[in-house]
């Protein structure tokens, strides 16, 4: 029985656009990446909506998108959202409704102390901001003027940002920023889709390898973002520098599994969490890829920097050529790529053969898991299939999850096409009266975050 999806992520929000009463997309070219918000961001401009886009560079987005466009220095983007602060907090202007009924006080007022120079004796002005982020003084005092009194607010950090040392301190000082401003939980708002938990329309087909689950479910001892801490940490665990238990908090492991010593690495191209150097804390990515006895990485047939750390390099079919084997945000072939609202999804169909010697990364799982002697258990339905046969087997697994998916009570009023007529134009979506939010419910029913 093919497997249909309960939940998944999005990618970019659009539909909020249109509720929004401001949009900072700062660092975000939209133009390049998420395309599909374009259109949207478009039509918001023409109804009055202003974009600011905050970014180095005079992107195609500062161009075409912008109402005004905002230079900053590389990597001084904390900088300059401390100012926007410390204008908010000085001034007496941030939502305090909202931030009084859902931040934490005492770590506000931590922060708060640190933003106003009691802590280090540095107030986090624009004056003293601008010469760092080279933005004039009065340009980020008016945009935090203009930030506070405008609500709801879009404004959106994209992950670029971060991808540097100690990038995690930008993302943190964004999502204050953000809740500043009471633009968490509201439409027009931030947060729209793209977090875990919220759930589409409809479910989505999925495929089934024939996996045994869960008597074959391998565990999670390392939270993703950690990886490189499991590796740098069990040092410092083993010399009694701290404890398990402090070792295991550190990098997301359960209280009632082992603590991990790595020794070797398999990355994926599926996440950038693994990417060792175009992500946050890539000093310590790198470090910790030095200190494993062997790293494998599998990626599509183009080198990126994590390539030239690898032991063994695995080159993996391109998604948008080769045939789907997994969005981002979900499972294979059958993408709920979707920009926050959750009504559409894709059937990425193969468009040429795979050059060279790349393959399948599903065929290269396989290979694994048999050598590994699991192979009957993680995808049985797939297991020795020669290169040749593996399309057309993963084509008739997608053809067997789309009619069973048709036959779902929550699908069949929509009167889904039949798989023949569906691959004519692979795309299904459903219409959509009201979109959801991320935090929307707890939010309004005061269920505490």
């Amino acid at each position: 029985m093919a497997a249909l999806s309960g939940e998944y992520w999005g990618g970019a929000e659009t539909i909020t656009f249109f509720d929004s009463k401001l949009i900072i997309l700062w660092g975000w070219d939209p133009c390049i990446n998420f395309t599909e918000s374009v259109y949207y961001l478009l039509l918001a401009k023409e109804r009055g909506v202003p974009i600011i886009v905050i970014d180095p560079r005079y992107t195609w987005s500062a161009q075409s998108l912008a109402t005004q466009w905002i230079p900053i220095r590389p990597g001084t983007d904390i900088v300059m959202m401390e100012a926007m602060a410390d204008v908010m907090f000085k001034e007496n202007t941030y939502a305090h409704e909202f931030v009084e009924k859902w931040v934490e006080p005492k770590g506000l007022a931590k922060w708060r102390a640190y933003i106003l120079g009691e802590v280090d004796g540095q107030e986090k002005t624009p004056e003293w901001a601008a010469p760092i982020c080279g933005v004039p003084a009065e340009t980020i005092r008016e945009l935090a003027r203009f930030y506070a009194r405008t609500h709801p607010t879009y404004i959106r950090l994209v992950w670029a940002a971060s991808r540097q040392v100690y990038g995690e301190n930008v993302a943190r000082t964004y999502n204050y920023l953000a809740t500043l401003g009471g633009n968490l939980g509201v439409q027009g708002g931030v947060g729209t889709g793209v977090m875990g938990g919220i759930a589409p329309h409809i479910p989505i087909p999925m495929l089934d390898f024939g996996a045994a689950y869960p008597e074959y479910m391998p565990k999670n001892l390392v939270e993703a973002e950690e990886w490189c801490r499991a590796v740098l940490w069990r040092d410092k665990l083993d010399r009694g520098e701290i404890t398990e238990a402090e070792f295991k908090a550190e990098i997301g492991c359960p209280a009632g599994e082992p603590a991990p010593n790595i020794k070797m690495l398999f990355f994926n191209w599926k996440s950038p969490r693994t990417f060792a150097l175009n992500y946050q804390g890539a000093n310590e990515r790198l470090e910790a890829l030095k200190r494993v006895e062997f790293f494998a990485y599998g990626h599509w047939s183009f080198a990126n920097t994590t390539t030239w750390y690898a032991d063994l390099l695995f080159p993996y079919t391109h998604q948008f050529f080769e045939g789907g084997h997994g969005g981002y945000e979900v499972g294979p072939f059958f993408h709920g790529f979707n920009p926050g609202i959750k009504n559409f999804f894709i059937y990425s169909k193969k468009i040429i053969d795979s050059p060279g010697e790349t393959r399948h990364p599903f065929w290269i799982t396989n290979q694994l898991a048999n050598r590994l002697g699991i192979g009957d258990k993680v995808m049985p339905r797939l297991n020795y299939k020669e290169v040749k046969e593996f399309d057309a087997a993963l084509e008739q697994l997608s053809r067997e999850a789309y009619e069973q998916w048709a036959q779902h009570p929550a699908v069949t009023p929509y009167n889904p096409p039949a798989w023949e007529e569906f691959q004519k134009q692979p795309i299904f979506r459903i219409p959509v009266k009201k979109y959801k939010i991320f935090f929307e419910d707890k939010f309004a029913n005061d269920i505490p975050l």
